[in-house]
């Protein structure tokens, strides 16, 4: 048996077998060691038969890739909540078909447009701040701005990034959950509302209860 050369795949050295045979049999074909030839053909099968079991591995691996991609994608894509990818300067990279549905406007039209013009004027120092402190550190940021759609009702929004990191470490983009909670500020408001008349009434009772007395007190 010829051995196989350090270093050399599985074809490689098949290859290199099968020049040499040719070649010797091309020198002197009754030289050639028939059993050579015989384990050089098992080889050359058990190899194939190798090459078909990876290829068939191969395709199933990509069936399961599919699957998962298309499971993600409808996850992503359909979940209950925007997801958006911003870089520094605030441009949406990328961004789901909630997110582009709450804000009104088609996904490709958002794309590369800055995420800050659909915030409401007044909240737009809070956003910036928000997205300052995510590409300066490595822990979940929130905030709460109202949205100024160009397309949809204004909205109250909850956001929540983290920063991504690059192969070589460096920050390169943040990643957002937005969250409309229109409806729980307003009844949280409804109850600090609430609160803050109760607090009057019982003050303003307090004074009524006090007046009387004083003014029928003897001089």
């Amino acid at each position: 048996m010829t051995k196989k050369p350090s270093g050399a795949s599985p074809g490689e050295d098949l290859r290199a077998r099968a020049e040499r045979l040719l070649a010797a049999k091309g020198e002197a074909e009754e030289k050639t060691p028939w059993q050579d030839v015989q384990t050089l053909v098992h080889e050359l099968q058990v190899h194939q038969i190798e090459l078909e079991m990876q290829n068939e591995e191969l395709r199933r691996t990509n069936y399961e890739l599919e699957e998962l991609h298309f499971k993600y994608a409808g996850l992503y894509d359909f979940a209950p909540v925007g997801y958006f990818s911003l870089d520094q300067k605030g441009l949406i990279l990328e961004l789901n078909l909630t997110g582009a549905r709450l804000l009104g406007v088609q996904r490709d039209r958002l794309l590369s447009s800055p995420f800050f013009l659909l915030v409401a004027s007044a909240d737009r120092a809070v956003f910036h701040t928000y997205l300052e402190k995510i590409f300066n550190s490595v822990t979940k940021q929130t905030c709460e701005i109202q949205t100024e759609p160009r397309g949809s009702v204004p909205f109250y929004a909850s956001l929540e990034g983290l920063s991504v990191r690059a192969d070589q470490g460096q920050i390169t983009q943040c990643r957002t959950m937005v969250a409309d909670i229109t409806a729980r500020k307003q009844e949280r408001d409804a109850l600090e509302l609430e609160k803050r008349n109760e607090s009057l009434r019982k003050a303003l009772g307090k004074t009524v209860l006090a007046f009387p007395s004083a003014a029928w007190e003897p001089e």
